[in-house]
Parts: structure tokens; sequence; C-alpha cells
């Protein structure tokens, strides 16, 4: 079989992304994202479906926290930029509003309807919105951080690259003042060479300008990179990728490989107030920028 990139042909590289052929139980972690999230709504302060900008999927849920001026984490769904909702992901919420860390969840525009420039360009327009909001929502203007799974780490890292001063003159260039991706991706080379450009349409420029591994960050504020032990090689290589050019560009990344998670349980590590991750994510979000240990 002839390769299509690095060693792998077109079968083998299918393989390495379709994460959730790894993972024969997704529809039962599904429904339990879906049964969890509803718990938590029917407790939960929450203001719903706002609106930061014009034309489809482009809301915001926001959980406060109890004390006003709080920090503000920013969480974006997976789904391969296609697929999911917000609504999904509400539980991941729980555990840092306990902590005094709000929480805001974004929907933004999927492909084929969107492309990846129009994705890329609606998540920074939500980062806007929640900036220029952020007393409204009961939050800090000066602590707030991304998180994202996936796809949603991809565009995590996205974001923590974007120069916000060439956006609006009257946002500081750290704005974002750290972040977090679940495996993540960070070259989407592989992906424009997959099954998956089926639907996402990316020819070879756009897939690079929209890799956040040939991007430098605006600023040099802490971002995690995390993965799953039991994920696929090029999960694995996408994070490594991202930690070893970042770090050779001065931005301070620290690298987690969470033992015994798949791609979807990293969610499960996300939320657990024990887990390293969540404790590594609420650490930084104390610090409030301040390089990683």
């Amino acid at each position: 079989m002839m390769t299509v990139y690095k060693h792998y042909d077109q079968e083998s590289l299918d393989k390495q992304y379709d994460a959730r052929a790894t993972v024969p139980d997704f529809s039962k972690i599904l429904k339990s994202w879906q049964q969890r999230s509803e718990t938590f709504r029917q407790q939960a302060r929450m203001e719903q479906d706002l609106c930061y900008g014009s034309g489809e999927r482009r809301s915001i849920d926001v959980i406060p926290a109890a004390d006003s001026g709080s920090p503000l984490l920013v969480f974006f769904h997976g789904g391969y930029w296609q697929g999911l909702g917000k609504e999904i992901f509400h539980f991941v919420a729980e555990s840092f509003v306990e902590q005094g860390i709000a929480m805001a969840l974004v929907n933004y525009p999927l492909a084929p309807a969107a492309a990846m420039d129009e994705i890329v360009a609606s998540c920074r327009e939500s980062l806007v919105y929640l900036y220029r909001h952020a007393v409204d929502c009961n939050c800090s203007q000066s602590r707030i951080f991304v998180c994202g799974h996936s796809a949603g780490g991809h565009i995590a890292a996205m974001l923590l690259a974007t120069e916000w001063t060439r956006i609006a003159a009257d946002l500081p260039p750290d704005l974002i003042k750290g972040g977090c991706a679940l495996s993540g991706l960070f070259d989407l080379e592989p992906i424009r060479l997959s099954y998956l450009n089926k639907t996402l349409g990316m020819d070879e420029a756009m897939a690079r300008r929209s890799s956040p591994l040939h991007l430098t960050p605006g600023c040099k504020n802490p971002f995690i990179v995390s993965v799953g032990a039991m994920e696929s090689d090029e999960f694995h290589a996408q994070s490594e990728s991202l930690e070893e050019d970042w770090l050779n560009k001065e931005v301070p990344v620290k690298m987690l490989v969470v033992d015994g998670a798949n791609h979807f349980t990293m969610l499960d590590h996300l939320s657990d107030k024990k887990s390293q991750l969540h404790q590594e994510i609420v650490n930084m979000v104390r610090r409030n920028g301040e390089a990683l240990s």
C-alpha cells in the first residue's frame, strides 16, 4: 500500500484518527455525559445561549462561581469540528465551579457548513465577547483561561496563539492567561490526508495556517498538553510535537500522559477533583498565568 503520511498508508492513517473505533463503549460514555449534564443542570445557576455573533451555533452557556470577579475557564467541545454540542458537556463544570472557578461552554459552527477558518474565527469571537462581558457574567476580565477536548483542544491552542491586538485595539495581548488541551490536534496535515477531510474540505494552505504547531503564541502564558495513555500513537505524537515546538518558542508547556485513560475517558479526569489533570488546571488558574512548575 502507498504511504500517505509518515509510514502510514491510507487505512492505517485513518485508523489512527478514528477515536471512536478504539473505544467500543463510546455510546455508553456519551449517554453518561448526557445524564451527568442533565443532573447538573437541574441544580446549577446558568446563563444559557448567550449570543456572541451572527449565524448558527454561536452561543455560550456560563455557569458562574459564587464570588464576583472569579476566574473564568472557557471550554470547547470535541467532535472533529463536525459534531456534538455544549449541552452534552455541562457536567465538566461542576467540580470547577465548586472551587470558585466559573465556566463557559461554547458552541461554534461546524463543518461542512463552516470551513476551518470560520470555525477558528468564531471561537476567537466568543473569547472577545466573554472578555467584554466578563463583569456581566460575574467574572474577571483579567483571569480568563481556555480548555478543550480533541478538536476543542486544537481550538484552545489556536486561541492561545492568537494576536488579540490585531483583532481589536481594546484587547490585551495576554487576553488568555493560560490553557489546557485534552487529546488535542495541533498539526492538521494528517487530518487533511485522512478520511476526516471529506467533511472538513481543507487544502494544504488552510491546514497549515490552522495548525498551532506552525504558529507562535502571542504571549508566553502556560499551556497544559494532556493525552490518554491508551490513545493512538498519532494522538501522542500530536501532543509531543506541540510540547517540543512551543517549549522551543519559550512557551511554558507541561505535558501529562494520563494513566488508564482513552480518548473519551479523558473527560472523567478533567471533571474529577482528585485527578492530577484537574488539579494542574486549578493550580494554573490560581497562579493566574505564572509559569508552570
